[in-house]
């Protein structure tokens, strides 16, 4: 906090009115709590045991060192503050508190009413005026004061989303403790007593005072800056503190320590894999709840999912079950969060460590790994990825097995078909919920997996657009840069690789790493003797006049001879190149129709068995099958690299 704060206090909601009037400056947006909000605070209140606090929130205010003193017709002096951040929360409660107020005077409960009245509504001053306890901005508080708080009295509707966002709050309230008496009948009355003194007594605020006018504006703008709103993974954490000081459970259970060790886990891990951006926050928590909880990504509403799955109402009397439940989601996520980082960032020093003691298969999996985060559609197989890691972490085997199955799956139907990027999406999600909650097995898993690569792209849909090589223009082709350097890494036959992906994937490198052997602009001389103005048209971006190279500027429109170049040459060229296509293409004596054609020949049928696929078993009644899901869903497509 700024240094111009005074130390942070504990205050519950009376004490906070005791000896102050409130004002909401203007340059405050006005009222804007919806319904939800609104239901989760009565909701609190309604769960809060008695005599047990519940902490509200923050509220920092701004004291003008004794220059706002209200004198009360008593002689009582008031302090008036201004809200710096908390008015939204501060607000519902005094509209709450003012409808609590109106259902005490009908249960003549005079004293009562007439406390909540002096203490948070309205107090008449020295001059017999009557002064409302909070002050909202300009837009708002006439309507507040005539409408929501009946001080002067007023037939005035709303004119603007705030004073019906008022009305809304006013309305909820009394609705909630109308159905509350039709509930309760003879025991309302003692009912209402006890909410009423757990909203004064019980809910409690971190106050924060501003003692300096000149940060009041720094301090607004920090807190309400919007690249620093909460994130959903805070926002977890935050309600996992809230339920361990909610367990009325022996105090040595030290929920509230895992809670912290794994958060810093969490952060410390995504940082270390160069995954620290909330995207990646958000989306992991994404992940680990369709794999563990529900695959349904239309019902995934972040943190209020997990409020929603591990909410005090769902575990009355069973705080014990909830702790356990709490732990198991805890430790999962923990585990979660390593298998997340190996597969969005294969790369990073530590990736698959638990696999170290089988170097050779572990250096598949990176490989394997890195090539699917490559293909950039990466969101369609986390889930699955995690649940095989999670459920066999030492089978090396098991997990590149469906590693290489998701490698196909996303070549096949997202880079090469070109289908959407979540085609499939509801039921690859599927797979991994049930695989993680084995309610089936890994060969059902992989034979699921198989299926639904033959059913996005089916081997003759696959195999018939190779037919149609001519057709395609392979260089502007979004996977052409990918398909190549997956060719030199199989010309290589095991040796490095020496193009960097890196360099492909500079945005500005395409130009520059892709060689049209024919160049795209030929002159007058070698390519014009051998190729007439139709091939020219037909093979120039044909998958058989293209290679990688480092810099293609330096072969220009070149006859194929200097292209090619000799052993000793000091110049670039085919034969003298480190990468293992151009080497191949020194091979050629000439280049005409007839060698882009043996070539192409060559590379297609590389291709066609490299993602070739045997069809899947069978069917056997009462597997787990998913041709009846959507083909695709609200998920977006996610790009990690």
């Amino acid at each position: 906090m700024n240094s111009s704060l005074t130390q942070s206090t504990l205050l519950t909601a009376e004490k906070i009115f005791k000896d102050s009037f409130f004002r909401v400056p203007d340059y405050q947006r006005g009222y804007s709590w919806q319904q939800l909000q609104r239901e989760e605070l009565l909701e609190d209140i309604e769960l809060l045991p008695e005599n047990k606090p519940h902490y509200t929130g923050t509220l920092v205010l701004y004291s003008s060192n004794g220059t706002g003193k209200i004198i009360d017709k008593q002689g009582d002096s008031y302090e008036l503050l201004d809200i710096v951040d908390g008015q939204q929360r501060l607000t519902t409660i005094v509209v709450l508190l003012n409808v609590v107020r109106r259902n005490l005077e009908e249960l003549d409960e005079n004293d009562l009413a007439k406390g909540l009245k002096e203490r948070y509504i309205a107090v008449e001053d020295c001059n017999r005026y009557l002064r409302p306890k909070l002050t909202l901005n300009k837009d708002c508080h006439k309507f507040f004061i005539d409408v929501m708080l009946d001080v002067e009295g007023s037939l005035a509707g709303p004119t603007i989303r705030s004073h019906k966002n008022l009305q809304d709050a006013q309305e909820q309230f009394r609705d909630y403790l109308k159905k509350k008496k039709s509930e309760l009948g003879e025991k309302f009355a003692s009912w209402l007593i006890s909410f009423r003194n757990k909203i004064c007594h019980h809910l409690v605020f971190t106050v924060y005072t501003v003692q300096e006018a000149i940060d009041v504006g720094i301090i607004f703008e920090v807190m309400n800056n919007r690249g620093l709103k909460i994130t959903e993974l805070e926002k977890v954490k935050n309600y996992l503190l809230y339920l361990s000081s909610k367990l009325e459970l022996r105090p040595d259970h030290d929920l509230g320590g895992l809670i912290n060790t794994t958060w810093t886990h969490i952060l410390e891990s995504l940082m270390a894999s160069k995954l620290g951006s909330t995207d990646n926050e958000d989306q992991l928590l994404r992940m680990h709840w369709f794999m563990g909880y529900d695959y349904e990504t239309k019902k995934w509403k972040g943190s209020k999912s997990i409020k929603n799955e591990f909410h005090l109402r769902n575990y009355i009397s069973r705080h014990e079950e909830l702790l356990g439940d709490l732990k198991e989601y805890i430790n999962a996520l923990r585990d979660t969060t390593t298998a997340y980082c190996d597969i969005c960032n294969p790369l990073h020093t530590n990736s698959f460590n638990n696999l170290s003691g089988n170097p050779e298969l572990r250096k598949q999996i990176v490989n394997i790994s890195e090539k699917l985060r490559r293909l950039k559609v990466l969101a369609p197989f986390i889930p699955i990825l995690m649940a095989v890691r999670l459920r066999f972490p030492q089978d090396a085997e098991a997990y590149l097995q469906i590693l290489e199955l998701c490698e196909k799956y996303s070549f096949r139907v997202y880079t090469f078909l070109e289908r959407r990027a979540n085609a499939g999406i509801s039921s690859l999600y599927l797979i991994a919920n049930a695989f993680y909650n084995k309610q089936c097995d890994f060969d059902k898993v992989s034979q699921m997996l198989l299926g639904l690569i033959h059913k996005y792209s089916p081997n003759e849909k696959f195999l018939r657009k190779f037919d149609l090589v001519e057709e395609i223009n392979w260089y502007s082709w979004k996977g052409i840069k990918y398909f190549l350097y997956e060719y030199e890494e199989y010309l290589s036959q095991g040796a490095t690789v020496r193009i960097p992906w890196e360099k492909l994937e500079d945005p500005k490198s395409k130009q520059n790493t892709i060689e049209h052997i024919l160049p795209q602009t030929p002159t007058p001389g070698y390519w014009l003797e051998h190729f007439t103005q139709e091939q020219l048209a037909r093979y120039t971006h044909d998958i058989g006049n293209l290679s990688l190279t480092f810099d293609n500027s330096s072969y220009g429109n070149k006859a194929f001879p200097d292209k090619k170049g000799s052993p000793d040459s000091d110049k670039q060229c085919y034969m003298g190149s480190c990468l293992f296509m151009e080497k191949s293409l020194a091979q050629f004596n000439k280049w005409s129709e007839e060698e882009i054609l043996e070539r192409r020949s060559d590379i297609i049928e590389w291709a066609k068995n490299k993602w070739g696929m045997p069809k899947p078993k069978p069917k056997m009644e009462g597997e787990l099958y998913t041709e009846s899901m959507e083909d695709a869903d609200d998920e977006p497509d996610v790009t990690l690299v």
